[in-house]
C-alpha cells in the first residue's frame, strides 16, 4: 500500500485525515509537528506524498521545507501544504496548496495529481 505522511499539529485533523486516507487505500503515518515529521520521513521509505500543515508550534512548514531541500533522497517527494491562510510554501518547493477546511475531493485530486502513477491500483481514490 502506498504511504502518505501527514504532518499536522491538530490532533482531530490528523485523525480525520488518517481515516479518510485509509479508506482511500493508503497507509498513513502522522506527526504532530514538522520536526517529528522530518525525522519520520528520514527513516521511512519515501511516501507517495507528504501532507504538511503550514502553521505549527516548535517547527513549522517553512522549517520542514528547508530541511527537505537539504536532503537529496527526499527532493522528489511531493509536498501538499494545508493551511487556512495563503502562504508562500509553493515558492519554497511545495507541490501544491490546499485551503483549510479541507474538502475530501480536493485532497484526493491533489494526491492523485502529485503521487507517482505506479502507486495507483484499482479502487485507490475514487473520484
Amino acid at each position: 500500500m502506498p504511504t502518505v505522511l501527514v504532518i499536522e499539529d491538530d490532533h482531530d485533523t490528523r485523525v480525520a485525515l488518517r481515516e479518510l486516507l485509509e479508506v482511500d487505500g493508503f497507509t498513513v503515518l502522522s506527526a504532530a509537528n514538522a520536526s517529528e515529521g522530518y525525522k519520520l520521513l528520514e527513516k521511512m521509505q519515501s511516501p507517495v506524498v507528504v501532507l504538511l500543515d503550514q502553521n505549527m508550534p516548535l517547527a513549522n512548514g517553512e522549517d520542514f521545507m528547508a530541511w527537505k531541500r537539504q536532503n537529496k533522497r527526499l527532493e522528489n517527494v511531493p509536498v501538499i501544504v494545508m493551511s487556512a491562510v495563503a502562504n508562500r510554501l509553493t515558492q519554497l518547493g511545495a507541490s501544491e496548496y490546499i485551503k483549510k477546511p479541507i474538502k475530501h475531493y480536493l485532497l484526493t485530486r491533489a494526491i492523485r495529481k502529485h503521487a507517482p502513477a505506479n502507486h495507483w491500483t484499482p479502487g485507490h481514490i475514487a473520484g
